[in-house]
């Protein structure tokens, strides 16, 4: 979608499954929800604020 940054905003639980709906920092009307597992995956998604030199490194 274009966007760097985002934020979680909410949670929610389908049975076995935990689901974490995302905000883009910079343009709130774009939002979805992904699997939280998929979150800890640190080569798809890493914490914090990052340069884009940093992400393109």
């Amino acid at each position: 979608m274009g966007w760097r940054h985002f934020q979680v905003v909410n949670r929610k639980n389908q049975g076995k499954l935990v689901f974490a709906e995302l905000v883009a920092s910079c343009d709130p009307t774009v939002r979805f929800w992904i699997n939280a597992t998929v979150l800890k995956n640190r080569q798809l998604w890493k914490a914090g604020w990052q340069t884009l030199e940093e992400i393109t490194g």
